[in-house]
């Protein structure tokens, strides 16, 4: 843990990297009994906190991939280490930290799939007969965020992506049920009522989560996003997607 003190002082991100990069392999090789020495150390949050620094060009981003595939390893079958994570650092301070450090605000696809691989606890397989597993229920919150933040571009490719993995996988929506997606979608959602694309990409991946299991409180939540608008009492722009997921809901829910 004590390589993790490194900080960046005119060697560019090498000498952490090089760091990150030898956790990795360390832990890989003897897998719980060394993630619990870097637990225990507190190397967890000393990782989280080389986001902190001050980066120049695309490093933060880079920066930002590393610490994620290092947090990756640490975590893997390991629910103690991911629950120290979620208690020290914490999915909100997290996704700060990750959409700083990206290019403008807005993730790009490496730091997305970085993030998706934390959720999965390896590396996506888009090529795979079978829906891989989400093993890190906290990490489904951080990639609906990072995703959130991204550009037009990027949630046009990740919220379908997601959708896959959901589809017929019992294991993946059950977690997404644990990790609230219904209400993280739904209030996306209602917060995109100018892009009516994005509101039907959503509209998509909430007709597969809310087909396994959705709550009276979000059934509420939806219904009150059909009531009128403006003092003519207009019909909401995106009434008609909303009533045809809905009916999606229902159906595949029986």
């Amino acid at each position: 843990p004590a390589l993790l003190q490194l900080r960046l002082q005119g060697q560019g991100l090498a000498p952490v990297m090089d760091a990150l990069g030898a956790v990795r392999r360390l832990v890989a090789g003897g897998h719980a009994v060394h993630q619990n020495i870097f637990r225990r150390a507190g190397a967890l949050v000393q990782i989280v906190s080389l986001l902190n620094d001050e980066f120049s060009g695309t490093d933060g981003a880079q920066m930002a991939r590393g610490v994620l595939a290092t947090l990756a390893v640490l975590l893997a079958r390991n629910d103690s280490a991911r629950k120290r994570l979620a208690h020290d650092v914490g999915t909100d301070t997290l996704l700060k930290l990750v959409v700083r450090l990206s290019d403008g605000g807005h993730p790009g696809r490496p730091l997305l799939l970085a993030i998706l691989n934390l959720a999965l606890e390896e590396e996506l397989n888009p090529a795979a007969d079978v829906p891989q597993a989400i093993a890190n229920v906290a990490a489904v919150a951080l990639f609906l965020g990072a995703l959130r933040a991204a550009g037009p571009k990027e949630r046009a490719w990740g919220l379908p992506l997601w959708a896959g993995l959901l589809r017929g996988s019992m294991v993946n929506l059950s977690a997404c049920e644990r990790a609230g997606v219904n209400g993280l979608l739904i209030d996306w959602f209602a917060c995109s009522t100018d892009d009516l694309e994005l509101q039907t990409q959503i509209a998509a991946v909430l007709q597969v989560t809310g087909s396994y299991s959705i709550s009276g409180h979000d059934l509420r939540v939806l219904l009150a996003l059909l009531q009128p608008v403006g003092g003519g009492g207009e019909v909401p722009s995106h009434a008609a997607l909303l009533l045809r997921t809905l009916a999606g809901v229902a159906a595949h829910a029986g």
